[in-house]
């Protein structure tokens, strides 16, 4: 807070789309460097590509409403940095606990249902994606106690 003084959430926000960036580069390089990348249209993967498709509107809708209702300033522990942050208890917050972390892990498995094809099971594609949400579930945890 010295550092950014009044900044300081704004800061923490670039943080975490610098994190963000970093971490769908990777997964797209991984993705298409391992093999023939999944067609996510062919007929055989529509069904996958449905459900996950359903899964990542899911989450962005959720994402984008708790981005709404919160601003920056609550979604990127203004409250804990001194900023004044109403209190919500409409949709999603009153629809599902931790609304913003749920809506990323339906995002990713959704993604997952997308591009991973058996054969890149068997390169370990689900080890990033369960470590993955296993963050996001230890996130929501910690912010819970």
């Amino acid at each position: 807070m010295k550092l950014f003084k009044d900044k300081v959430v704004k800061r923490i926000a670039d943080s975490a789309m610098l994190i963000k960036v970093i971490q769908y580069t990777a997964l797209i390089y991984w993705y298409l460097n391992n093999g023939v990348p999944v067609n996510p249209l062919e007929m055989s993967r529509l069904p996958f590509t449905a459900v996950g498709a359903l899964l990542v509107a899911a989450g962005q809708i959720l994402n984008f409403t708790v981005y709404k209702k919160l601003g920056i300033d609550g979604v990127y522990y203004g409250c804990k940095l001194g900023k004044k942050i109403k209190w919500v208890y409409d949709f999603p917050f009153n629809f599902i606990s931790n609304p913003q972390y749920t809506g990323c892990i339906l995002t990713i498995l959704g993604m997952a249902f997308i591009v991973i094809s058996k054969e890149y099971l068997c390169q370990g594609a689900f080890s990033i994606v369960y470590f993955w949400v296993f963050l996001y579930v230890i996130s929501m945890i910690v912010e819970s106690i």
